[in-house]
């Protein structure tokens, strides 16, 4: 009796029927669908459209278009960090069974060919690598220069003009002396400096 009860209650409820999952679709897909739809009727629309009425029906299909591309966009983004945070849990949860599964089963591999003929094969050579090349009279020589080479200390005068292209309200370092401050007194001190340098070789000894 009871047995018959449950049975009758089961079926009644659908208890022992698969239920069939049905997919969940997302808030762009569902938004995808509806202007889909609007642009199909906008085209049939645009057939029987006046000359007049095809160029603001032409604009809107275009907001349309757009609109379509910025909801699929946004689709995948959201696929991508779905699948992202999925990949993520698997990799915490078990990290050996996620590289397993990434990188494949092991492979057993056997090598039939002989070490000599392993080194004889000889995939990436160029016999003639040792020999030395002419010269090509197709390639471009380059001029010889005409201005030397300025080796030396920076001039007081491109100091200056490089002071004038630095702002002057440049916050100050650590010591709170100001940059182009810093750069100045340094400017100074190197000029200064190459200034006696020059001035003690001039004198007699």
């Amino acid at each position: 009796m009871c047995n018959a009860q449950g049975n009758l209650v089961s079926q009644r409820k659908g208890w022992g029927r698969s239920q069939t999952t049905v997919p969940k679709i997302s808030r762009h897909q569902k938004e995808i669908a509806i202007q889909r739809g609007d642009l199909q009727r906008l085209k049939k629309a645009f057939r029987k459209a006046t000359e007049v009425e095809k160029p603001a029906l032409t604009e809107i299909r275009d907001n349309l278009r757009e609109r379509i591309k910025f909801l699929r966009r946004a689709e995948c983004h959201r696929r991508d960090r779905k699948r992202q945070t999925k990949e993520r849990v698997d990799f915490t949860k078990n990290p050996f069974e996620y590289l397993s599964k990434l990188l494949g089963d092991k492979r057993s591999e056997e090598l039939k060919a002989t070490k000599e003929q392993v080194e004889e094969h000889q995939v990436h050579s160029d016999p003639r690598r040792e020999d030395s090349l002419e010269e090509m009279e197709e390639l471009i020589k380059p001029a010889e220069p005409t201005i030397p080479f300025g080796a030396e200390e920076p001039s007081w005068q491109e100091v200056k003009h490089v002071l004038k292209k630095a702002r002057g309200k440049s916050a100050p370092g650590p010591n709170g002396i100001p940059y182009s401050v810093q750069v100045l007194r340094k400017a100074q001190t190197t000029t200064l400096e190459a200034t006696e340098g020059s001035m003690e070789e001039e004198l007699p000894r």
